[in-house]
């Protein structure tokens, strides 16, 4: 089934809420605004000393004083951007490595087993003194092999602690699915937040849901201060108007540093990974080759069908990324068009102008542009490629 099929059963939209009137301010917008509003001065003067210098220079030219610009924007982001998803991710990411580990032990044990003696068939030990352990200890004595029934203890307390840690895991996903509805009123099931989780550029998609929540609430309370009687002094209007278009410039530098992530690791991490899986392929096909069972011969070609089904899965995996890179490549250009206007706007600023005369590119647009929809997380109709889209993400590097 191809990706559109896919996204079309899944019938997901997940819109970014958008503060009413009469909600309270978030406190992220409102530490925001007032972080922009005592750094407007300093961005304004980097931005006229970077228009006024030349391209290039013994001292940097444009790009050192872009490089200070987008320094400023970083602060801004770093005040906004979620924590949750990274710390999530990795905590789910090393209970995983756990459940390995525990798996691996198990099937060793499992094996030893079919080795192992019944506790009946091993000859009791010897009756022994008070000082005998203490001996065994300096000569390297041990005692006698393990019988099933130990191993099956073993393998029994493995068991439990697979179990305990799977609660675990269970406990990250809900918790992350949580804060996601109570932080940024996005609604997700469990097994939605867990391929956002897993998924490469998952953190990506977070940090746009966030950011536009976010700016959504600081624009409510920019234009409730600018609609106030007193907000009609010069200084006070131009601060503030200054501040929204500084927000169209955090959406351009997020929008920006996310169409990097794509082109620079997420979309070539999956290119190497369908290299290497095409490269085990055509060894395969050497080794089905000189197969000389037909035992010998379906085994291989099982292990082609893996590879090819592997296959299948990272083009359907690079369709949802590409998807995401194209959108997120339109959004940079608005939000660089909405940032340039705006600036203009502002550098021949009257006192008798609005917010919607300074700032004509909305919040609202960055907010359905950042939406989760269909085609943003991966197809999870098919539970056996649901798995195979998470043993692609474990190789991946998380944004």
């Amino acid at each position: 089934m191809n990706l559109c099929c896919r996204s079309a059963l899944l019938a997901l939209c997940f819109p970014v809420a958008l503060w009413a009137q009469e909600n309270p301010p978030d406190p992220r917008a409102s530490d925001l605004l007032r972080h922009l509003r005592d750094e407007l001065p300093a961005i304004r003067d980097t931005l006229r000393d970077r228009d006024a210098a030349p391209d290039r220079s013994w001292f940097g030219g444009k790009g050192s004083f872009q490089d200070d610009i987008d320094g400023y924007l970083d602060e801004a982001l770093d005040l906004v951007l979620p924590r949750t998803y990274r710390a999530a991710r990795d905590r789910l990411t090393g209970i995983d490595r756990l459940i390995v580990e525990k798996q691996k032990a198990q099937a060793a044990l499992k094996l030893d087993m079919t080795l192992a003696p019944e506790a009946a068939a091993v000859p009791p030990a010897e009756e022994a003194g008070p000082l005998d352990g203490i001996g065994r200890l300096f000569t390297g004595e041990e005692k006698g092999p393990a019988t099933r029934e130990d191993l099956a203890q073993e393998i029994a307390a493995l068991e439990a602690g697979i179990a305990a840690l799977r609660a675990e895991r269970q406990q990250v996903i809900d918790g992350f699915r949580r804060t996601l509805a109570e932080s940024y009123q996005l609604q997700l099931d469990g097994r939605q937040a867990e391929a956002l989780l897993y998924q490469v550029n998952g953190g990506d998609l977070v940090d746009a849901v966030a950011v536009a929540s976010i700016l959504t609430d600081l624009e409510g309370q920019l234009r409730g201060i600018l609609a106030d009687a007193s907000a009609t002094v010069p200084e006070v209007r131009e601060q503030y108007l200054g501040v929204a278009v500084l927000t169209r410039m955090i959406i351009a530098r997020l929008q920006a540093q996310h169409l990097q992530h794509y082109d620079d690791r997420y979309l070539p991490a999956l290119e190497e990974l369908k290299a290497e899986n095409r490269r085990i392929r055509q060894e395969s096909e050497k080794v089905l080759a000189e197969a000389g069972t037909p035992d010998h011969r379906a085994a291989v070609e099982a292990n082609i069908r893996i590879l090819d089904q592997v296959e299948g899965a990272i083009d359907l995996y690079r369709n949802v990324l590409v998807e995401r890179r194209d959108k997120t490549a339109i959004a940079l250009r608005a939000a660089e068009q909405d940032a340039r206007v705006a600036m203009n706007t502002l550098n021949t600023f009257s006192v008798a102008m609005n917010f919607d005369a300074v700032v004509t590119g909305s919040i609202r647009e960055f907010a359905a542009l950042s939406e989760l929809t269909a085609p943003d997380l991966l197809p999870l109709d098919d539970s056996q490629m649901y798995q195979q889209f998470l043993d692609i993400s474990r190789q991946l590097p998380g944004s």
